[in-house]
């Protein structure tokens, strides 16, 4: 079993494959006691239901990604075989460590933004008293920044590349393992995260960057231009990494308006939060 923030997910592993095992593994660091608020269960099976997509149509089609059904029924068929049902709160996946690992991230991340904790494109981690994000664009230095500074002391990394965001400004980690580039792709690995990185610092910095460079000078800016700058990465920055999981990972999906909705009022409220500050990032 897992839980995390307030959300708990049983696992049934029918695979024979030790998938729980890994998934507990993984998530070991991400585990929190909060009372729980909702709960859904993952089952793993060795192959597809011969009644596989279960009646349900076929929406779409895209990068050979197959999703079929809208709202509480859902399903998906991809490119390498695996596969994901979904029936309201009981999840059906295949016998594969990463979609399983997936699947999971993208129902947490669905169902946090509908209670107000959103994923933001940013490197986030803690530093003494203070909580700071970087927002900037993909091969921006990030995950080099990230594990350039692991090893220190009072560095409390949350997340490389998309740590959880409140309307209070408070920055939470989301269990996305690290993204290290291997060749020409990208692999995640896991790392420990360390207990202070649950508790709120109280202030928060959200800062803008084109390159992140070591020795980089944080230039304060207006909280006008930490609006402008801010809009795609909280707003707009749906349509990039968490659309993709909503739409596509996990299949189309009713609340997306509702998720809309939250986003623009958690992109006013940060705009004009006492507890956050803006700026940038120059050499």
């Amino acid at each position: 079993m897992i839980q995390f923030l307030g959300i708990q997910i049983r696992i049934q592993d029918l695979s024979g494959q030790g998938i729980e095992g890994l998934l507990q593994e993984a998530m070991r660091s991400f585990q929190s006691n909060d009372p729980v608020q909702e709960s859904f269960e993952i089952q793993i099976l060795k192959s597809i239901p011969a009644e596989f997509p279960f009646g349900l149509r076929k929406v779409f089609t895209f990068r050979k990604i197959k999703a079929y059904g809208f709202g509480p029924r859902r399903a998906c068929l991809y490119p390498d075989g695996t596969w994901v049902y979904l029936n309201g709160s009981q999840i059906q996946v295949a016998a594969d460590f990463e979609r399983v690992y997936k699947t999971l991230q993208s129902v947490l991340g669905e169902r946090l933004e509908l209670r107000g904790y959103h994923r933001i494109h940013a490197v986030g981690f803690q530093e003494s008293d203070q909580t700071t994000v970087i927002c900037a664009a993909p091969g921006a230095g990030k995950s080099t920044m990230a594990l350039q500074n692991l090893k220190q002391a009072d560095f409390i990394l949350l997340s490389e590349e998309s740590p959880l965001i409140h309307s209070t400004g408070k920055i939470l980690p989301f269990p996305l393992p690290i993204g290290i580039l291997e060749g020409n792709e990208k692999k995640r690995h896991a790392w420990n995260l360390k207990p202070e990185a649950w508790r709120d610092a109280g202030k928060t910095q959200i800062l803008f960057a084109r390159k992140i460079r070591p020795h980089a000078k944080i230039q304060k800016i207006s909280r006008l231009r930490g609006m402008l700058f801010l809009f795609p990465s909280v707003v707009a920055g749906l349509g990039l990494v968490q659309l993709t999981e909503i739409l596509l990972r996990y299949t189309p999906t009713l609340n997306l308006d509702r998720i809309l909705y939250r986003r623009l009022a958690l992109w006013l409220k940060l705009s004009f939060s006492k507890k956050v500050r803006f700026g940038k990032l120059t050499d």
